[in-house]
């Protein structure tokens, strides 16, 4: 799985791009249309066919890696051929190089110690299952279902929060 980070973070920038930007429907739509994508591509390169022979779990990390790519892009063709996005020179490197650095200490002056508690709470449910491992098969099930009900009743709030917070950064940014 170590293939498909560097499209999958991409995707995240990509997105997070539009979004901010107030296009977010092209996020939608590829997302959409990379779901058969993905499927597809899991099905020829973990089983085998069309002329690739099966890879088994090594065909998981190729499928998910084409999928998160496509994801790039699309995004990045939808930035690079729409007029919406010429306003905004993002590929003109010049006109921010004088502020670039200065604003990437304030994002991480920011961002920080927001990564630090992210990656925390990521450490802290990775340990918790492997110490619910210890305890068998059954309770690491149990585990596993409670983990997706309380990531599906935090869905709503988390999606209203990204909302609000993008609505909120539009007239500071």
């Amino acid at each position: 799985m170590c293939l498909p980070m560097l499209p999958a973070l991409l995707s995240v920038v990509g997105n997070q791009l539009v979004t901010a930007l107030l296009r977010p429907r092209i996020v939608f739509i590829s997302s959409v249309v990379n779901v058969p994508i993905t499927i597809g591509a899991l099905y020829l390169f973990i089983f085998g066919g069309l002329g690739i022979p099966p890879l088994e779990i090594w065909g998981f990390g190729w499928a998910f890696f084409i999928g998160d790519f496509f994801l790039v892009l699309v995004i990045v063709l939808y930035v690079l051929t729409t007029d919406y996005f010429k306003q905004f020179n993002l590929l003109y490197f010049d006109k921010i190089k004088a502020h670039l650095w200065r604003r990437l200490k304030e994002i991480t002056h920011l961002g920080l110690p927001m990564g630090i508690q992210f990656g925390a709470e990521i450490a802290a449910f990775t340990v918790i299952t492997f110490l619910i491992g210890r305890f068998g098969v059954a309770a690491l099930n149990g585990y596993q279902i409670a983990s997706q009900i309380l990531v599906v009743a935090l869905m709503v709030p988390f999606a209203v929060s990204e909302a609000a917070a993008i609505l909120v950064g539009q007239p500071l940014g």
